[in-house]
């Protein structure tokens, strides 16, 4: 059979630690310059990202995650990661976060 090289302990503990967090339109879930203390996981909705000049970069979807990178380098965040301002679609937008500490076991 197929072996993980992730022991359940390691799964288990992840997904005991995972925080569900609803944010309303206009949210800035990372400003450009922070700390990131979070892996961030969208499960509903969509966040708009823009550079430290306030350009627009992209809109990332359901089941696109940021923060890894950052908290594996220990690097600032470079981008600012908002909720649009007015979404008929999504006037709500779900995220599960994932504390770094958890990560970094």
């Amino acid at each position: 059979g197929h072996k993980s090289f992730i022991s359940d302990e390691i799964i288990a503990g992840i997904f005991s630690n995972i925080e569900l967090e609803v944010f309303t339109v206009d949210s800035t879930l990372l400003r450009n310059g922070d700390e990131v203390e979070f892996l961030y996981l969208i499960k509903d909705g969509d966040v708009s990202c823009y550079d430290e000049n306030y350009n627009y970069i992209t809109t990332i979807q359901n089941s696109s995650y940021f923060g890894e990178y950052n908290i594996m380098f220990g690097l600032y965040s470079s981008i600012s990661y908002n909720l649009p301002l007015k979404d008929t679609k999504h006037p709500v937008v779900y995220i599960l976060k994932i504390e770094k500490d958890q990560l970094l076991k």
